[in-house]
């Protein structure tokens, strides 16, 4: 935490270290006047505190412990900065590091410790790091500013700062977190003035977190607490009904709601089961046809493609030329002239039929190829019980065979995985013409990738369905997962390492023998 005599306040873009704006403070009534508004603001910010002359002191410091060391730090409001008026500055800092001295940060399952360690060790040597910085540019610690080794690599004392200024890092960088504003005062006009008119997003007031009843959350324009005092209890029920949560609805779907909504989609049963339901009620709350939002809802988990709408459910499936048959009831029985035939005997008339039948993903373009290895040993034989490849680049019998997005490469952006793969075997070439060697995989090292790839697949419900990703729509193929599941960040580990100790997965030779 830093402490700052209020001569020059400092705004600041998230994310946007070099851009800021300085504003006089003078007892901050002058705000509403000079708030500058070209600033982009996100979750994520830089939250301010401030503590005007005429606060309740005891009030203000019991606020700030909360908003600054709540989590030890580390939530998503956290205080970063703190303007203290300066009528009040020398008592609120003394009082304040009085009771910052009686925490103890120690083991969570010891019942005296109020405060616990930090999440990461880097994130204990960016507090050091700030730390020197400002001591080194004339701030003292008013108090804490040292690790506690006893007690393991991430315990911090919880520290004080004072005589901060805006060349500090501490004054210019900033943790994680939504830009609050936190507001003391015994003036309720005057600090709902102020807050209406500040750009920070999210205001509390007299309190130490953000989540406050008597503040507005954000600016609130002109007749809204009107229209929420008229609509009270209609907001409440429409609160209670809807699917809020899952709703991110005006934030985007696909990806995003796979990924980003909650973490478990993917991992959870229960928790994926109600984002299925919630897909489903969606469907039902845009197609207006009752038969066709039934066949259009999906009966399986939510872990296949993540399922997009940008307006195709709306404009297509609510027109009276659109008919939809769901061959989950009833299948094909054969193509007549007129059109298809059901096997319930119903016949759709067409005048043209356009084949879907999806593709043959990852492995089959390969497959169409006629790849011959050691022996005259075909690619598509050595995939005969699934395909496989050693960092999703190479197979064992095929030297200098090098594949991109080729079977049991990184389940990611594929962007991002290819320009991964290019990268890795771009050193293996390079290795290879330094060496004058042939470069081959050799088996042991492709069959334990292809472990890996089975064992990243157990926790996530991706293989519960009839998916691509596991060759259900190749009949009568032996598949194997086409990804593996640790992520685009440990196959890059991975291949560094593998670099570094010399490729010890590929067998270097002169040739000579084959």
């Amino acid at each position: 935490m830093s402490l700052r005599r209020p001569t020059r306040s400092t705004r600041k873009t998230p994310g946007h270290e070099a851009r800021k704006y300085s504003v006089p403070f003078k007892a901050a009534r002058r705000r509403e006047r000079l708030s500058p508004k070209q600033i982009l603001l996100e979750l994520g910010g830089n939250a301010p505190f401030l503590v005007f002359d005429d606060a309740d002191l005891e009030n203000a410091v019991a606020c700030a412990i909360v908003a600054k060391f709540k989590g030890t730090g580390q939530t998503c409001v956290c205080v970063n900065q703190f303007f203290i008026q300066e009528g009040i500055y020398d008592r609120f800092a003394g009082r304040f590091v009085e009771e910052v001295n009686k925490v103890k940060v120690g083991d969570g399952a010891d019942g005296s410790t109020t405060h616990r360690p930090m999440a990461t060790r880097a994130g204990v040597d960016k507090v050091e790091e700030h730390i020197r910085d400002a001591v080194g540019k004339k701030a003292s610690i008013l108090t804490g500013g040292q690790r506690i080794p006893d007690l393991g690599d991430n315990f911090f004392q919880l520290t004080v700062l004072g005589g901060v200024n805006d060349s500090m890092k501490v004054a210019q960088e900033e943790t994680f977190g939504p830009l609050a504003s936190y507001a003391m005062t015994t003036d309720l006009a005057r600090s709902h003035r102020i807050s209406e008119k500040l750009d920070f997003g999210m205001v509390a007031l007299n309190t130490g977190t953000i989540s406050d009843w008597a503040a507005p959350f954000g600016r609130v324009p002109p007749g809204y607490r009107e229209m929420v005092n008229e609509n009270y209890d209609k907001i409440w029920e429409d609160a209670f009904q809807s699917r809020t949560a899952f709703g991110v609805r005006d934030q985007g779907n696909g990806f995003r709601f796979m990924f980003s909504a909650f973490e478990d989609l993917t991992d959870d049963r229960a928790a994926n089961e109600e984002a299925c339901n919630f897909i489903r009620s969606k469907i039902d709350e845009i197609v207006k046809d009752p038969r066709k939002a039934h066949a259009l809802k999906p009966r399986d988990l939510y872990a296949r493609r993540p399922r997009c709408d940008s307006g195709y459910f709306q404009t297509t499936f609510n027109g009276d030329n659109v008919g939809i048959v769901d061959l989950r009831e009833t299948s094909i029985e054969q193509i007549v002239p007129e059109g298809i035939q059901m096997k319930d005997g119903t016949i759709h008339q067409l005048d043209v039929l356009i084949f879907a039948t999806g593709f043959d993903a990852i492995e089959g373009n390969y497959l169409r190829i006629n790849i011959a290895g050691h022996g005259g040993k075909t690619i598509q034989k050595h995939w005969q019980n699934g395909a496989t490849a050693y960092g999703d680049i190479a197979c064992a019998g095929f030297p200098n065979m090098f594949l991109v997005a080729g079977p049991q490469g990184a389940f990611a952006n594929f962007t991002v995985v290819i320009e991964s793969e290019v990268k890795f075997i771009t050193e293996c070439i390079l290795h290879a013409e330094s060496k004058q060697r042939i470069m081959e995989v050799t088996p042991t090292a492709e069959q334990q990738w292809s472990d890996f790839c089975d064992k990243s697949i157990e926790g996530p419900l991706f293989k519960e369905t009839s998916s691509w990703i596991f060759g259900a729509n190749m009949k009568g193929r032996q598949t194997r997962p086409k990804f593996s599941f640790g992520g685009v960040k440990y196959y890059r580990d991975w291949a560094r390492k593998e670099i570094a100790a010399g490729f010890p997965g590929f067998n270097a030779s002169d040739g000579s023998s084959r």
